[in-house]
């Protein structure tokens, strides 16, 4: 389960999934930021879907963190996890999944 620390809370509060398709699932607690972030990867993950080197990819970003867990075909996963001093907007969200996709999945 993807947990984010609410320390107004005291607690542990899940992610909402808010994006699901067959390759891509994004957890997060901002439903248009969800949607641009999957939208901005899609061809990426579309591409490497069709080439036969990814099955899919789950994402699950709080403002602190990003979570990028990769599913590839007979391989075990690769969890990533990115700590954020600041937010980070959706564009520069998707160059850095973009980025990890290209040096992962080959």
């Amino acid at each position: 389960m993807f947990t984010e620390k609410n320390s107004r809370l005291g607690g542990w509060l899940p992610l909402t999934k808010i994006f699901s398709t067959q390759h891509i699932t994004v957890y997060c607690d901002d439903e248009e930021e969800a949607k641009v972030v999957a939208k901005g990867v899609a061809p990426l993950v579309r591409e490497k879907v069709a080439q036969g080197k990814l099955d899919r990819l789950v994402l699950a970003h709080s403002d602190e963190t990003l979570s990028i867990v990769i599913l590839k075909p007979l391989s075990p996963p690769i969890n990533l996890v990115v700590m954020f001093d600041s937010p980070q907007s959706s564009e520069s969200l998707v160059d850095m999944i973009q980025v990890e996709l290209n040096d992962y999945v080959y």
